[in-house]
């Protein structure tokens, strides 16, 4: 359970939980805030969804949670969003050899 995750990782790692299905909405993020705000583990965890309006309300409620926006593909001014992490589909992500271009 949530509740097993949160008492096994505190204070030994950091716990990325996605907030993910048909069941994913505010409520589902009330709740996971509450448990997390109840073992003290603010700094220890990140809510992550693919529905970037989940994300941006705890972004905008809960500003002392962290939040990643798990997506395939980005495109345009992603530094705008409202999250502190972005997951990228490996497939999506391709690096610039800046070296190779002279600058």
């Amino acid at each position: 359970t949530f509740e097993e995750a949160l008492t096994a990782s505190k204070g030994r790692i950091v716990l990325f939980t996605e907030l993910k299905g048909d069941s994913a909405d505010k409520k589902m993020a009330d709740d996971a805030v509450k448990r997390i705000k109840e073992h003290n583990m603010e700094a220890e965890c990140v809510l992550v969804s693919l529905k970037y309006d989940l994300i941006d309300y705890i972004e905008t409620k809960y500003p002392e949670i962290q939040t990643g926006f798990l997506l395939f593909a980005s495109f345009g001014a992603t530094d705008k969003l409202n999250c502190d992490y972005l997951g990228l589909e490996e497939e999506s992500v391709f690096i610039i050899d800046d070296k190779s271009s002279g600058k």
